[in-house]
């Protein structure tokens, strides 16, 4: 019997195997000057925010402390709205919590892993339920391991690290145990430098978006209140109609869900999980330029009208009307209904309904009345909005774009895998 020799399978190449100046470690692949070491070894300072109750004392007093907590960070920024201060007496029997610039502070439970870093304008301050990390200053450059956490591979990290069930945490003895990987220091700073020219770029378009949406807000608010107080008025129902359509034979429409910010979405993208019926024959069918919402969640602004789809499906908790075209832009009645005045009407509507069950159905809904100017009004109104949705939906994907580029660049640069050069 004869027998034929069978090749072993060729090994694939591991990254940078066989690139001059690169060594394998526990981390991977990195440049023969860089260091694994484990994160606690780096700082002089690894500690939790005080844990407890505070609220006893929180002070409005000139001499009040600043008292920094998880709602206050945010990735490589701190945002102060809402900022408590806490009384001299708490602040100084916590002195271990006590802040110094350019101290990292890292979310430790909710949203874990999002971290910060410490302003000048609030050394001195102290914090709650956050970990402080303040590092040896001739062996790692706060900037650097700022980056590093908030980068995919410190998120790596930390979800190898996290606790609890319901509730996430993170320990502070597992993270001084975790194994970082440690650029020169010179390294460190480009890599920081680079990676921050990067964040400012993507806060100035941050900012761009927000001056957008706030001044669309405030335009809507002020053009839609003139509408309201000063054109003819008309019930919802004398100018549109209630559609009852249903899907018996079972037609394979896309399933959707109504969101009060994003409006109508696929439910599978959206829970990541069918939560619908299999048997889907007595689902509502909405078409392209019909309306529908929850109506137990319209209060919370949660209408829309359907544009990507020809049609879709809708669970039989939905209402779905449409305007009778010749007279309503229903451009024109989407912008209206999404604005901070009908969400009132919506709220107020919600909780007067006749069936007291929380949920606006058709029958107290088409009693509500909305502003009907002439129609050419109607589309010049429709037309100026929907222009400012696309200026905003611009800024938004070149935002996008610059967060997924800094991501790629991130996993390049704190791997060593690209260098920056002196």
């Amino acid at each position: 019997m004869s027998t034929t020799a069978t090749a072993a399978p060729a090994k694939a190449a591991l990254p940078n195997e066989g690139r001059p100046g690169y060594k394998h470690t526990k981390l991977g692949w990195i440049p023969e000057e860089w260091e694994v070491t484990r994160y606690g070894e780096m700082t002089t300072l690894l500690t939790n925010g005080f844990v407890g109750t505070a609220t006893t004392h929180y002070t409005d007093a000139a001499d009040g402390v600043p008292y920094v907590q998880g709602y206050n960070v945010k990735e490589f920024t701190i945002d102060y709205h809402g900022m408590c201060k806490v009384n001299r007496t708490f602040h100084e029997k916590n002195a271990k919590s006590c802040l110094r610039e350019g101290d990292l502070l890292t979310i430790q439970t909710g949203d874990i892993g999002v971290t910060s870093i410490v302003p000048d304008d609030l050394a001195g301050a102290n914090c709650h339920a956050l970990v402080i990390s303040r590092f040896k200053q001739d062996a790692a450059f706060a900037g650097y391991y700022l980056q590093y956490l908030n980068s995919p591979i410190g998120r790596a990290m930390i979800r190898r690290i996290e606790t609890g069930s319901t509730m996430k945490h993170i320990n502070v003895g597992d993270l001084k145990r975790e194994l970082v990987i440690q650029p020169t220091g010179p390294e460190q700073r480009r890599i920081a430098a680079v990676l921050g020219a990067w964040d400012q770029a993507i806060a100035t378009a941050q900012q761009l978006l927000a001056a957008q949406q706030e001044r669309k807000r405030g335009l809507m608010n002020t053009v839609l209140s003139d509408v309201y107080h000063h054109r003819h008025k008309a019930s919802i129902g004398d100018i549109a109609e209630e559609i009852g359509e249903r899907n018996p034979d079972g037609t394979e429409h896309i399933v959707l869900s109504c969101s009060k910010h994003k409006g109508f979405v696929s439910s599978l993208e959206y829970f990541k999980k069918q939560v619908y019926s299999e048997d889907r024959s007595n689902y509502k069918v909405i078409r392209r330029g019909q309306f529908g919402f929850p109506a137990n969640h319209i209060e919370e602004g949660s209408i829309d009208l359907l544009r990507d789809h020809e049609a879709g499906l809708l669970s039989p908790i939905y209402v779905v009307f449409e305007f009778d075209h010749a007279t309503v832009n229903s451009e024109f009645m989407y912008y209206l209904f999404k604005s901070e005045r009908y969400k009132h009407i919506f709220r107020t509507s919600t909780n007067a309904s006749v069936d007291r069950r929380g949920s606006l159905r058709w029958n107290d809904f088409k009693n509500l009345w909305v502003p009907l100017p002439e129609r050419d009004e109607q589309d010049r109104l429709a037309k100026l909005f929907t222009a400012f949705d696309k200026q905003i939906e611009q800024t938004q994907n070149y935002l996008d774009h610059l967060i997924t580029q800094k991501r790629g660049l991130m996993q390049q640069l704190l791997t060593g895998a690209v260098r920056v050069k002196h």
